[in-house]
């Protein structure tokens, strides 16, 4: 059969979804994906019966499709795809119109001055009841050392028009204009318990957090606002919140995207939301880190993306970290200043730790963002932290500066600690939990070139311990290899190995 005459006995199936950045999946009776778009697809199909699958955030929904033989052409519009979202947009799962309102209004209000030249807009709400508590509850603003700025406990704005009646899911929303900066956003849970993350405040710009109370410590009866989910846009001064604007609905997909790791929204699209009516600099930001995730980012695209953020926004340390994920790319020499702040994006942060292992001093070792490395909270997007004690200095010691690789390996050869004895040694020897992941991490490697070690002759000594030339132990022991394996900056790392080996040399391991 020609080519030609195959596909005259195909269908022409045309696939419309509600968004342009709502992925579509085919699949047919076999179970086999047999096509894949984003926002429209069009594909001739042989007869027989299909499932067309539409992605929109984290909510899916399928619709079967018979191609029947002799029709030329079938059209399949996408159902309207209302995800869950923290921020209250048209169409969404829970959609009132006493939050959109109040959401629009209260963003266009100062209810405090901290500052001048950037604001921070909360809006909060409880979906789970509709009795009248207080959403805001254990949430706070700080400076960057830790100083109370604004408690927004009983707080909240509910509004002018709207007043919180039964029936309604209740919410509270509440502006502060600040100096541009960057600031801590807690949430307090007990006197031992209390999450954080960085929220940035741009020159000229409306930072906008929205945030639903939610069950945040498991075991704690009592529910706060969830950071962890937190939906973030940025404004222009003065322009507000619209919660019937396409652009922030759109944003809220690229998010949702960095939660589910899929590159939902192409870079040439991210670059038309930079450009247009509200210059959307978050969803620039998550455009550009979901562009990441794709095996085949566009560096050149992704250039302009990151230069055109640079022009909206100034030196923001999300934007850096694409910088310097540029400048690893493509070779270039840039200067960077030091990371002594966490950014928001978790992805971000990864950046940043891989990139210390070239430049230790990177992320200093007293600073906030090591103190809080190895405290990270959840699997989120977001950089979120159990909150450190201010003066914390459990991880400090007198040598800061990165261990050269080779005193690195000749300190980890000598730990021979089998890994059934771990939980002893970390007890006996006090270890914080970062020093016990390390320890862990050693016992791996040592059980692994001992195994090396009885099927080949060593051809190499590095410390007392004979290892095999090429193996695990010498490759897995490069400064990069450490720091993506713990996590955490390669100052920390240097640190941790310090004193977790002057903690097993004082127990007698």
């Amino acid at each position: 059969m020609s080519n030609s005459e195959e596909q005259m006995g195909k269908v022409h199936l045309v696939v419309a979804a509600d968004t342009p950045f709502t992925e579509i999946f085919i699949i047919d009776g076999q179970f086999r994906r047999v096509g894949k778009g984003l926002g429209n697809l069009e594909i001739d199909l042989p007869p027989g019966l299909y499932n067309v699958k539409f992605k929109s955030g984290s909510l899916i929904k399928q619709i079967p499709a018979i191609l029947e033989q002799g029709n030329a052409e079938k059209v399949i519009r996408a159902p309207t795809m209302k995800f869950s979202s923290p921020a209250p947009f048209n169409d969404t799962l829970v959609t009132h119109e006493y939050h959109c309102e109040p959401a629009e209004e209260l963003s266009r209000q100062v209810h405090a001055n901290k500052g001048s030249g950037s604001q921070i807009f909360i809006f909060t709400r409880d979906l789970e009841t509709k009795e009248p508590t207080d959403t805001m509850k254990g949430l706070s603003l700080h400076e960057l050392s830790g100083r109370l700025l604004i408690d927004f406990s009983g707080i909240g704005k509910t509004g002018s028009k709207w007043v919180m009646k039964e029936g309604m899911n209740p919410w509270g929303g509440y502006t502060v204009s600040v100096t541009p900066g960057i600031y801590r956003l807690r949430v307090y849970i007990s006197e031992s318990q209390s999450l954080e993350q960085t929220i940035v405040a741009c020159g000229g710009w409306q930072t906008q957090i929205f945030l639903k109370v939610a069950d945040c410590i498991p075991g704690e009866p009592t529910r706060y606002p969830d950071l962890t989910d937190a939906s973030i846009f940025m404004t222009e001064l003065n322009v507000g919140y619209f919660y019937h604007n396409e652009e922030f609905r759109l944003t809220e997909i690229a998010r949702q995207g960095l939660v589910n790791r899929r590159d939902v929204v192409p870079l040439r699209d991210v670059d038309r939301l930079l450009r247009g009516k509200f210059n959307n600099p978050m969803a620039g930001i998550y455009g550009a880190h979901l562009s990441l995730l794709s095996p085949e980012a566009d560096i050149r695209l992704l250039d302009e993306v990151v230069n055109n953020l640079y022009r909206l926004i100034g030196d923001h340390p999300d934007v850096r970290a694409l910088g310097i994920y540029l400048a690893r790319m493509t070779g270039k020499t840039i200067s960077i200043t030091p990371y002594s702040v966490p950014p928001m994006l978790r992805s971000s942060w990864d950046i940043v730790v891989d990139e210390t292992a070239i430049r230790p001093d990177l992320v200093p070792v007293e600073s906030l963002a090591a103190r809080v490395s190895d405290r990270l909270w959840g699997f989120t997007p977001w950089m979120v932290w159990q909150k450190p004690e201010e003066l914390d200095t459990h991880r400090l010691i007198d040598k800061t500066e990165s261990i050269g690789m080779d005193e690195l390996t000749v300190k980890m050869s000598k730990v021979t600690v089998n890994r059934r004895m771990l939980r002893t040694v970390a007890q006996q020897a006090g270890l914080t939990p970062l020093e016990e992941n390390l320890l862990s991490y050693m016992s791996d490697i040592t059980d692994v070139n001992t195994r090396l070690e009885s099927k080949a002759e060593p051809s190499n000594i590095v410390g007392s311990l004979p290892v095999v030339k090429g193996s695990p132990f010498v490759e897995n022991f490069e400064q990069r290899k450490i720091v993506q394996k713990l996590g955490v900056p390669s100052s920390v790392a240097s640190a941790a190995v310090e004193s977790l080996m002057s903690k097993l040399e004082r127990s007698g391991f």
